[in-house]
């Protein structure tokens, strides 16, 4: 399904929630959101713990990260956050901030908020306060 990029107006940060040694991508959370019944990767950017980024789902696509705020909002999920830990390297933080940074320039949205999966749900999801974090944005 596609979405306006003009109607984007959230950023919601997410993590993988998995164990320090694994270093997944977006590949093996694709095979993850299929099982779930999703038809893709439900994110936009995977970001792996040397920094890469990896693309998921284009920005025209809406994702599935969060629940009744796809429609307008990209998806951006760190790998790591296992037991509720905010276990982010140096590298993902500065691509999370590059990622930020870019959305920011291309999206003409000048409304553009960031919030945590956890301002949404009752999860850990990110494991920090991504608005506080990235209020700047």
């Amino acid at each position: 399904m596609n979405q306006n990029i003009e109607d984007i107006d959230l950023i919601v940060i997410h993590m993988s929630e998995t164990p320090p040694e694994m270093d997944i991508g977006v590949k093996t959370i694709k095979v993850w959101h299929k099982k779930r019944g999703f038809n893709d990767v439900g994110y936009h950017f995977v970001v792996r713990k040397n920094g890469s980024v990896e693309l998921g789902r284009a920005l025209t696509t809406v994702g599935a990260h969060t629940k009744g705020k796809n429609r307008n909002s990209i998806g951006i999920c760190y790998v790591g956050g296992w037991n509720g830990e905010d276990d982010r390297t140096c590298e993902q933080k500065e691509s999370i901030t590059a990622i930020l940074m870019y959305l920011r320039v291309i999206l003409p949205n000048t409304r553009l908020v960031v919030k945590g999966h956890n301002d949404f749900s009752d999860k850990t999801c990110p494991n920090f306060d991504a608005s506080k974090e990235y209020e700047w944005v």
